[in-house]
């Protein structure tokens, strides 16, 4: 499930990104769909970034530490 929801996050993460750069840029001049863009990004980007984040492996693995 993990594999599944980086890439959700980073798609999620890029339709936030992009649009105000492609708006500046003056490749889109309708401010209404970016915002509705990056609404979208925003919402993708914390419903898979949150349990990607949090329910990760952890990176250290204290079962063969020493218990003080």
């Amino acid at each position: 499930m993990n594999k599944f929801l980086k890439p959700i996050a980073i798609i999620g993460l890029l339709l936030t990104v992009v649009p105000p750069i492609l708006l500046f840029m003056g490749a889109c001049d309708c401010l209404t769909t970016t915002k509705n863009i990056m609404f979208a990004g925003m919402i993708i980007w914390f419903a898979a970034a949150i349990p990607w984040l949090v329910f990760r492996k952890p990176e250290f693995d204290d079962s063969t530490q020493d218990q003080i």
